[in-house]
């Protein structure tokens, strides 16, 4: 009666090897995707009626896969992905649920969700998922999105400027075009106001350049002496944040999109204790 050497008893993890696996959880990067494009759902009308705009092909490839890509070419190991209700939302969640991203990530790191209301009900339905790491950064893409932005780059901004500042929540990633570029909406008509040397976002009023007037706190000129203003930025819809940003969509229900916990944010800079930076991406 020897033990059987086709069962071992398993040892429990040693202190170090506890930490290692803790340590490589928390390293593990997860993204959050609105597959529903919400307002750009009306732009895209009629064509939106028969099919939703994530599943819109070019080049033949449905949308989705180019946001997908873009995520997983930046390292992303886990995806959460809110597809919206009714049958359009049904489509996206099967063609995710059949795509190679599932394959690719298998199929218990690409989750989806329907949330077909408004971008702030998606991020606070995510906020309660016990599988999302609070201990570290994520990705947010609000909308299906072709891009070949270099997310890792941004991430690592948002990170070293992390160390630097405890305070900061999100680095958003900004694109420089002309005022009349091609790509950019003609409705469009947002003024940024950046610290040149932290790239700290400091001013963000989405009708200023409509208005063709601006005012500015004396408070925010003492503060940065490096304040500089910019119409020529569009917002590319990528934000590299902590889980901390889900609990503040979490602890407001008036915030519906992103614009308006970002203008809250600065509003009230102070009360929140929050910072926010900009990783300007130029136009190639």
């Amino acid at each position: 009666g020897g033990a059987s050497l086709g069962t071992r008893r398993r040892m429990p993890k040693k202190g170090k090897e506890k930490e290692e696996e803790e340590i490589k959880a928390e390293d593990k990067l997860q993204a959050v995707v609105l597959a529903q494009a919400f307002e750009l759902e009306r732009a895209w009308a009629p064509l939106s009626a028969d099919l939703p705009p994530a599943l819109f092909p070019l080049a033949n490839v449905p949308l989705i896969d180019y946001t997908m890509e873009l995520l997983v070419s930046a390292g992303v190991k886990e995806i959460f992905v809110f597809c919206g209700g009714g049958e359009h939302g049904a489509r996206i969640k099967q063609y995710i649920r059949t795509s190679q991203w599932a394959k690719l990530l298998r199929s218990k790191n690409v989750h989806t969700f329907d949330g077909d209301k408004s971008v702030g009900d998606c991020l606070r339905e995510c906020e309660k998922l016990e599988q999302i790491n609070s201990k570290a950064d994520m990705v947010i893409v609000t909308g299906p999105l072709v891009s070949n932005h270099d997310v890792q780059a941004t991430l690592a901004r948002h990170k070293e400027t992390k160390k630097k500042d405890k305070a900061t929540i999100m680095t958003l990633a900004l694109k420089r075009l002309g005022r009349w570029h091609r790509t950019r909406s003609a409705a469009d008509a947002t003024t940024w106001g950046i610290d040149k040397d932290t790239k700290e976002l400091l001013i963000y009023d989405p009708a200023a350049d409509a208005r063709k007037l601006m005012k500015i706190e004396m408070d925010l000129l003492k503060q940065s002496r490096s304040l500089t203003l910019a119409t020529d930025l569009i917002d590319t819809r990528v934000y590299v944040c902590t889980a901390q940003l889900l609990i503040e969509f979490q602890s407001n229900f008036d915030f519906h999109t992103m614009e308006q916990l970002i203008a809250d944010l600065l509003l009230n800079a102070e009360l929140y204790g929050h910072k926010m930076f900009v990783d300007e991406i130029a136009d190639t």
